[in-house]
């Protein structure tokens, strides 16, 4: 007996990669239907696929992997409650948008005159993009200033957060600066 999996057509390179015994049905995001996924195995999704109960109760589904960042599409309620294991590809795409926005930065850079450190940075969200346009972004020499709520949030929790930071500034990672240092520096400038 093969694996069955339904796909979604618009995933790249899904029909060069199946190995053997894997029976694969690829079908527009449209076309994935509870009558199309219930003798499915397991689905390969995108974010336009609402993996719910509507789509998975009394199908075969036991996986679910999106090629998508977000899960915001799947129900992770209902598919804890029916055993079905769910995975997504957080930071696909950060390597690629890092250099898109890199790439945007030095084309206006050039018009204007600037050199990299002649700019100043702002990132919102220091996660998967935001830390590589970081790390890109000081390589270059350029000024930097980070903002991400959640995590300022989160350090502020951590019972020994300075210990964090340090250990976030050896890696080379960044470090989300609150708003005031923000503020600060507009004032300063």
């Amino acid at each position: 007996m093969s694996l069955r999996i339904v796909v979604d057509s618009s995933i790249p390179y899904m029909a060069d990669g199946m190995p053997l015994g894997v029976e694969a049905h690829y079908l527009p995001s449209g076309e994935i239907t509870a009558d199309a996924v219930a003798e499915a195995d397991a689905l390969m999704i995108r974010s336009v696929t609402r993996c719910d109960r509507a789509l998975l109760e009394g199908s075969a589904v036991r996986l679910i992997t999106s090629a998508t960042a977000g899960f915001d599409h799947i129900d992770t309620d209902y598919c804890r409650e029916a055993g079905i294991r769910w995975y997504n590809a957080p930071g696909c795409n950060a390597a690629s948008v890092a250099q898109y926005v890199l790439t945007a930065i030095a084309r206006i850079a050039l018009e204007q005159g600037l050199a990299p450190e002649d700019i100043t940075l702002g990132i919102i969200g220091t996660g998967h993009t935001g830390g590589r346009i970081y790390q890109r972004a000081k390589a270059l020499g350029m000024r930097t200033l980070l903002y991400d709520p959640p995590l300022v949030a989160a350090y502020d929790e951590h019972p020994d957060w300075q210990s964090y930071l340090e250990e976030l500034d050896s890696k080379g990672l960044p470090r989300p600066y609150l708003a005031e240092l923000c503020r600060l520096y507009e004032v300063a400038t």
